[in-house]
């Protein structure tokens, strides 16, 4: 659209084209010891930001080009939910204690892994030598989610006949951060594509989304136990893979049985067909890679192989069931980041069997043994 935007010395040479037309008189931008340029130059910012204006409302008419604030309109406009806003981490943490000991809401507990913090939202009374608590995440994104168990969380404020350290029971899970633009564009561009009139896949992949903002991807699944079934295998937790893997913190896939459970409540009361929908939590299996590959400069290689081993790892926490994986996505991927410092590279051993992997219904992948080095 750069017949909409004029940047400021393109303003002033159309003012001073207009001036010469009206005064006989020629100036230039240059000419600053002129009066009339300088005040070329002050009226022109504003008029330039007025044709910035008038192209992002331009940009704003197709979701493609639009801002952030142009696709939550279009969100509104087709009657679609709101951005996905933060949410927090919730999860089960097990204190030792006095038999009979009362542990009550808003206590506060600090995650010793990074120092994360988490206020109780249930309460529970000491049996059989300890108490279960539900605890949620004072700060909202999916950094707040934790994929492993039995990690060390800590009492800020010490309870008479409570331990002073315990360790969570299930995953911190249900963590998201808020919905990025291209996840809003996504949506949009689902509705528009497909009118989800009922019974086919797209359908019930846009209906999972709908059902809650913790939904981050929805894969449906036809003839999943039979004719006439559908399987929709969601996941939460982690929305930006890769700053999760960049920044060194967990990723977290795995929806809360909560979650799925009104994930498939949703679905069923919009489904117009007489399909057995079943709504289900993919379980992890380790994927392993060996890529080995030559630089230009081998004093490099301690730099550049984290890089090339997290890119790999982005790769393989992205994959959804029934994607087809390939050696030469992984090597496609590399190339387009390191292709000047690389010169030769394979990608083999892909998950130990033949070139090609395609993830099963029911699985989400994530990295195993990662092998580099040199050819």
């Amino acid at each position: 659209m750069s017949d909409i935007f004029l940047t400021t010395e393109q303003v002033v040479a159309e003012m001073l084209a207009d001036y010469k037309n009206i005064t006989g008189i020629e100036l230039a931008a240059s000419n600053l010891e002129r009066e009339e340029v300088i005040k070329a130059f002050t009226y022109s910012g504003s008029i330039s930001m007025f044709y910035s204006r008038l192209r992002q409302v331009s940009d704003d008419t197709y979701p493609a080009s639009s801002s952030e604030t142009g696709l939550v309109k279009h969100l509104a406009a087709r009657s679609l939910p709101g951005r996905a806003q933060p949410s927090s981490s919730l999860g089960v943490v097990r204190f030792p204690g006095v038999e009979g000991t009362t542990f009550g809401t808003g206590v506060q507990v600090k995650r010793a892994l990074d120092g994360a913090l988490y206020v109780s939202v249930t309460s529970g009374v000491v049996t059989g030598g300890y108490v279960d608590v539900t605890f949620q995440s004072l700060l909202t994104g999916a950094a707040q989610d934790l994929d492993q168990l039995g990690q060390e969380f800590d009492l800020i404020t010490p309870i008479v006949g409570i331990s002073a350290t315990g360790t969570n029971q299930t995953q911190f899970a249900n963590g998201r951060d808020l919905e990025t633009p291209a996840e809003m564009l996504a949506r949009i561009q689902a509705h528009d594509q497909d009118e989800n009139s009922g019974g086919n896949i797209p359908a019930y992949e846009a209906w999972a989304r709908e059902a809650s903002s913790d939904v981050v991807t929805a894969t449906g699944i036809k003839i999943a136990r039979g004719i006439g079934t559908v399987d929709v295998v969601i996941t939460a937790g982690t929305t930006d893979i890769s700053a999760a893997v960049n920044a060194g913190l967990p990723v977290v896939r795995l929806p809360s049985v909560d979650l799925v459970a009104a994930v498939l409540a949703y679905i069923l009361v919009r489904n117009p067909t007489t399909d057995d929908v079943q709504v289900v939590a993919p379980t992890e299996e380790d994927f392993n890679v060996t890529f080995r590959y030559n630089l230009y400069d081998e004093t490099l290689r301690t730099q550049i192989d984290p890089k090339i081993r997290a890119l790999i790892k982005i790769y393989i926490y992205s994959a959804v069931p029934q994607q087809k994986m390939s050696p030469s996505d992984v090597e496609r991927i590399i190339d387009e980041n390191y292709s000047t410092l690389i010169r030769e590279r394979r990608c083999s051993d892909f998950s130990g069997g033949g070139p090609d992997y395609t993830v099963p219904n029911y699985k989400l992948e994530r990295p195993g043994t990662l092998t580099t080095g040199t050819l």
